[in-house]
């Protein structure tokens, strides 16, 4: 075998409860479902024992960006960087025709990164994929691939996108040079690279505690139908959960019963609907300021609730049935939103 394509879903939350904060990281119960799109991982041998890595797409989920092709390329430390243009996460100045990796965009940003759409910085030796295959290579030092990363999860939107890259990685590499049946332990790697690593390699609907280790598969009988909405702002889990620790002092806050959440999907029971929260909607729209009027516009477009997902800034909305879905898509499209309709999947991973 020589290539490897898949597509890796994003995740949603259903509800988010967190418990407490252990060792600087915090301690979640939250049910999550994988959604119908994704990103679009193509993974090719190589010859040699080098790795390259491509990101293309869309990527950020904003509209009116449009130019994204980024190549970290191991092979070559000092190959040149080129900056997008795009509001910067760091200073909120505009990046424009710079394309000069010695003179970075704003103060404060790496100098040895790569821009997405959208105002989110791909660090070269500080993203997911690199970091899953620094993790393998410890451990196989010898393998080599170019690996192209199609992007459509929105980053730093609360789907999972990063973790999805990481884990898409994992399974293709897998795939590719046989790791797992020559001692690669997978559901270690995925941890120790990332919290929703090992949900998004399993995908589906399950009850997930600790810091996303803890996964229990949950049989959800309720088929949803879904609008995810952008609130054309990125908030990361750091911001939001150290906004958390500001805003609730106890660490902990749980507005969901998951117990009854989980009975009622087993059951295929619409009522459940009632039970969709998130713990950190409250800090996020603190330190994003649009999340509450994505839901507002997902409600004024028919959605019979809505709820943020996990860190943010994407809100999802939940409708009757697709087609209902599928407009109300259009609808918040007009409004200058990135909007897509989307539905309940019972898997995280599709081969190509």
């Amino acid at each position: 075998m020589q290539t490897v394509k898949l597509q890796i879903r994003g995740k949603i939350n259903l509800s988010l409860n967190i418990l407490d904060r252990k060792d600087g990281m915090h301690l979640i119960d939250s049910v999550m479902q994988s959604v119908s799109f994704g990103d679009v991982l193509t993974v090719c041998r190589r010859s040699v024992d080098h790795v390259n890595i491509t990101f293309r797409g869309r990527g950020s989920g904003v509209r009116g960006q449009e130019k994204s092709d980024i190549n970290t390329n191991s092979d070559n430390e000092n190959s040149p960087l080129e900056w997008f243009p795009t509001k910067t996460p760091c200073s909120g100045a505009e990046w424009l025709n710079l394309g000069d990796k010695n003179s970075p965009p704003s103060e404060g940003c790496p100098t040895k990164a790569f821009l997405i759409r959208g105002g989110v910085v791909i660090d070269k030796h500080n993203n997911t994929v690199q970091k899953t295959v620094d993790y393998l290579k410890t451990i196989f030092p010898d393998f080599g691939a170019d690996i192209t990363i199609q992007k459509q999860i929105p980053i730093a939107g609360g789907l999972g996108g990063s973790s999805a890259d990481a884990a898409g990685t994992l399974i293709a590499l897998d795939r590719l040079f046989n790791l797992e049946k020559r001692g690669l332990d997978l559901n270690k790697a995925a941890a120790a690279i990332g919290s929703d690593v090992s949900f998004m390699m399993r995908g589906g609907c399950a009850r997930v505690g600790g810091i996303g280790e803890k996964i229990t598969p949950i049989a959800n009988n309720l088929p949803l139908f879904m609008v995810v909405a952008h609130a054309n702002a990125q908030v990361s889990s750091r911001d939001a959960y150290a906004r958390f620790d500001t805003l609730y002092p106890t660490l902990s806050r749980s507005p969901v019963d998951n117990d009854e959440l989980v009975n009622l999907l087993n059951k295929g029971d619409i009522n459940a609907l009632k039970h969709f929260a998130n713990a950190l909607e409250p800090a996020s729209e603190a330190l994003c300021g649009g999340i509450l009027n994505v839901k507002a516009a997902l409600l004024n477009a028919g959605a019979l609730t809505a709820t943020m997902t996990g860190s943010g800034g994407c809100v999802v909305g939940f409708f009757e049935n697709q087609a209902k879905a599928d407009v109300a898509a259009e609808k918040l499209k007009q409004q200058n939103l990135w909007a897509i309709s989307c539905y309940s999947t019972n898997s995280g991973v599709s081969f190509l």
